[in-house]
């Protein structure tokens, strides 16, 4: 932090594996919570949405994925960085 090192710091925030669980769960809450509700629809398991079932979502959840991998996560990380080199 002292050495003003922000690339390093960014590193040491970054755990990939925690990351790509967060993706899969706010994946898997917009499948849940983004449905619109109808007799037809059901429970999906596994990584891909049937396009089939799309139809009855209110958003995609593989859209959601990507916004957090994309912009939310890196932005946080860029928030944490900035409050960390501030402190010193």
């Amino acid at each position: 932090i002292k050495a003003g090192d922000r690339e390093g710091i960014m590193k040491l925030l970054t755990n990939q594996a925690v990351e790509d669980r967060v993706i899969k769960r706010v994946q898997n809450k917009a499948t849940a919570y983004g449905q619109e509700i109808t007799d037809e629809t059901s429970q999906v398991h596994g990584t891909a949405i049937p396009d089939d079932m799309l139809k009855h979502l209110k958003v995609n959840p593989e859209s959601m994925g990507r916004l957090y991998r994309d912009i939310i996560i890196p932005l946080t990380k860029d928030v944490e960085v900035d409050y960390l080199m501030r402190r010193v």
